[in-house]
């Protein structure tokens, strides 16, 4: 499976249908740039600049359709934390929320 911008954007609205993302109150695609690139040195990347969220994926990396989804949801739960100073770190809070989307989709947390 070769990701895509629509592709991203297709499954960004599943996730926010489904526990725990339906309660993050997470932004509208419209406030959304869903990129796709070659980069080979990391899966994904999740920026807020200029009121403008935006999730990159790799299709270098990320050429199967669970760890798309794996990734993307990585990146969402960046975004939830994206008003707090530490939204790009991977600590104890990051690692709450990661634990209830694995509990929720039967992912090992660590995968997150």
């Amino acid at each position: 499976m070769t990701p895509s911008a629509k592709t991203l954007e297709a499954m960004y609205l599943m996730l926010c249908q489904i526990k725990p993302f339906k309660s993050w109150n997470l932004p509208n695609t419209a406030c959304i740039n869903f990129v796709v690139t070659d980069e080979e040195d990391s899966y994904g990347t999740y920026v807020f600049d200029d009121d403008i969220h935006i999730i990159t994926i790799s299709k270098a990396k990320c050429s199967h359709f669970e760890t798309i989804l794996k990734t993307l949801a990585h990146e969402m739960i960046h975004m939830k934390r994206y008003k707090h100073k530490a939204w790009d770190q991977h600590d104890a809070t990051f690692r709450r929320y990661a634990k209830s989307v694995a509990d929720e989709f039967g992912f090992d947390p660590l995968e997150l």
